[in-house]
């Protein structure tokens, strides 16, 4: 089973995005889900970090890397 490290992507300016892009959503949904999954599917799995970071260590935003 993959064991997330949660290391940030080393380029600030994709940090900032998808950090601003979590915190609007929080705004309009109450979590951070993750910006790259649309709304109709948001759930426990899409709460950044999301299900698939977490157990298969994918992260399609790209806020986080190996």
């Amino acid at each position: 089973m993959f064991e997330p490290k949660y290391i940030l992507n080393p380029d600030p300016q994709i940090v900032e995005r998808i950090k601003q892009a979590k915190k609007k959503k929080k705004e309009i949904f109450g979590e951070e889900y993750c910006p790259c999954v649309l709304s109709k599917f948001h759930g426990p799995d899409t709460i950044c970090p999301c299900k698939d970071y977490r157990e298969k260590g994918i992260c399609i935003c790209q806020l986080y890397v190996d």
